[in-house]
């Protein structure tokens, strides 16, 4: 789950920012900004859980979507990856 809303905090993010109006552009900066600092912290959880020792993924996220086509919804992360998720959300 930390995966799922690591990724889809930013597009819920701009969405919000979507329906402020145009002439608010200090409220659209402070929306902007709390959606980064939200999606920073949510992903530093992956960070202070991650087993280094594990060569496995962890944190897999799976779902079927459309099985009758085999498409399906699968996140994790190994190794490095964690490190750049981090990275991605501190940016």
């Amino acid at each position: 789950m930390i995966l799922t809303a690591v990724t889809f905090l930013p597009v819920a993010g701009a969405v919000a920012i979507a329906f402020v109006p145009r002439t608010s552009e200090t409220l659209v900066k402070q929306l902007a900004l709390l959606t980064a600092v939200i999606a920073f912290l949510a992903s530093l959880p992956l960070y202070t859980r991650f087993d280094a020792r594990s060569p496995d993924y962890q944190f897999v996220e799976t779902a079927q979507w459309m099985p009758s086509f085999g498409i399906g919804y699968h996140l994790g992360v190994a190794g490095i990856s964690v490190l750049l998720v981090l990275l991605t959300t501190f940016l």
